[in-house]
């Protein structure tokens, strides 16, 4: 379970990120833009390197067995003190006297660290010239050593000059021949090791010239820059999808309302035709038809309600396409198409109908409904249609009464099958009054329009009335989407559509 957990959120995040991939390129384009333009107007920076040899007094170890200063066996503390010994403050400022430069100068252009070895330091000088870097990392590398040299020789005399005070304070006392014989032989010694101190360090490489900048790196500059660039891509995506609450994928469309598609339908100028002359369009509506057969089989399915959880989501395009669809080809007075959206009817514009009489004089008017009933012949058949009719001022005591129960059921034993195109029940309550007088309810749902907070409160709500939902209907698939493609099996066009004729019931 944990892993199928972590392959949804990877999921999410690849879809986060191929909807929003525009605005990641484009961030890290710009960033790396940025970057490359800043490093490249710096001044160059060129940095030289020397090693040091460290040697903890093995000369005078050997020769004369004299130790100046205890030997280190940690590797950790020789390492440091190393460092220690070749960043001496007396080192800076007798490499600025040697090079006449200002000792906060050598300070900041030189850096002493371990090279990866105990007894191995560097010494790296950065300047505006590679053959500056290169002199300033040698005289500083000199300077220590000469520095160490010094150290070492100021010791030895200063040892030696304690022994000839003891040889003296002896020869003056009448002393001890041996004890003399000894001191002089020490003396000698002594003057030996000065002689031959090396200051335990040498010059293991020398620096020689860069032949390339150590700052500015400007590819390695603009690479961060992209990748920066990058990371600020995904944040801002991230911002703007947590921002932009649309859905703009099939997948979270149908994981949010937890409903299997009956049909998607493609995104075409057709929809806005009454009669659409795509046989794509044609074909998802038949298969949608098809599919809502198969209901048929354990109930029945008389009565449908078409809704949406937000306005033009496309629920009376699909209404009455499918109602379109449902009545060719069948007898007279078998698809009964009702416009219960007294809000904000919109079908009698779209398909040419006569707007009034219609449901709302229906319900407030004595007489038949039937008269405000209108006929639309399409392929091979004819579709009955009760348009919305006049705003009423209050459309949801109409849609509540029980004149439209009555109606409900008077049509039901005229016709096989009553398609309702109802408002959003989130917006209005109308639809919620409707669902309880119908077999089946189909939500439609538009890509890059349907919101997921509502389409997530529309979910809960069916569910709380425990509302007979059929399925969901995908409105505004891409036609570049293959997988979708119904034209490959749909049959084109013989000829011109029938003509239309609207006449009352």
């Amino acid at each position: 379970m944990g892993a199928n957990v972590r392959d949804d959120h990877r999921s999410d995040l690849l879809l986060v990120i191929g909807r929003r991939a525009w605005v990641v390129a484009l961030l890290a384009v710009v960033c790396g833009a940025v970057a490359y333009g800043v490093s490249s107007t710096r001044h160059k920076h060129y940095t030289a390197s020397a090693l040091l040899l460290f040697q903890q007094q093995q000369l005078g170890q050997q020769l004369l067995g004299y130790t100046l200063s205890p030997t280190i066996a940690d590797n950790s503390v020789v390492e440091a003190t190393d460092v220690e010994l070749a960043s001496a403050p007396g080192v800076i400022r007798d490499t600025a006297a040697y090079l006449r430069l200002p000792a906060a100068t050598v300070a900041d252009a030189v850096e002493v660290t371990p090279a990866g070895s105990s007894q191995v330091v560097t010494v790296s000088a950065t300047a505006t010239s590679p053959g500056q870097a290169a002199v300033l990392a040698n005289a500083y590398a000199r300077t220590v050593v000469y520095s160490r040299l010094s150290a070492q020789r100021a010791a030895v005399l200063q040892a030696r000059r304690q022994v000839q005070a003891q040889l003296d304070g002896l020869r003056d006392g009448g002393g001890d021949g041996k004890q003399v014989a000894e001191l002089g032989s020490r003396l000698t010694q002594l003057g030996l090791l000065a002689d031959v101190q090396t200051g335990d360090v040498q010059v293991a490489d020398a620096a020689t010239a860069p032949s390339s900048p150590s700052s500015p790196r400007t590819a390695r500059t603009a690479a961060f820059g992209v990748v920066l660039g990058l990371l600020i891509g995904l944040a801002v995506a991230a911002l703007l999808e947590n921002r932009d609450r649309r859905i703009r994928d099939e997948d979270e469309l149908t994981s949010l309302y937890g409903l299997p598609v009956l049909a998607r339908i493609p995104q075409t100028r057709a929809l806005g035709r009454s009669t659409p002359g795509d046989p794509i369009t044609n074909e998802a509506f038949r298969l949608l038809r098809t599919r809502l057969r198969y209901f048929n089989v354990d109930r029945p399915l008389h009565t449908l309600l078409i809704t949406s959880a937000l306005p033009r989501e496309g629920k009376s395009t699909v209404a009455w396409h499918l109602a379109r669809v449902a009545a060719a080809g069948v007898p007279d007075h078998s698809v009964l198409l009702i416009e219960a959206d007294l809000r904000r009817p919109t079908l009698a514009a779209a398909s040419g109908l006569r707007p009034r009489p219609g449901l709302a004089e229906a319900l407030t008017l004595l007489g038949d409904w039937r008269d405000a009933v209108q006929r639309y012949d399409t392929e091979g058949g004819a579709l009955h249609v009760l348009t919305a009719g006049d705003l009423p001022p209050n459309p949801t005591q109409l849609v509540e009464s029980d004149r439209l129960r009555l109606l409900l059921a008077e049509a039901r034993r005229e016709y096989a099958q009553i398609i309702i195109d109802a408002p959003p029940p989130l917006i209005v309550s109308d639809a919620l009054a409707l669902i309880r007088h119908v077999d089946g309810v189909i939500v439609v749902g538009r890509l890059n329009h349907a919101h997921r907070d509502a389409s997530t409160r529309l979910r809960a709500t069916l569910s709380e009335l425990d509302a007979p939902a059929l399925g969901l209907v995908i409105n505004g698939i891409g036609r570049a989407d293959d997988s979708y493609d119904y034209g490959a099996y749909a049959s084109p066009p013989t000829g011109r559509p029938p003509a239309r004729t609207v006449s009352s019931s």
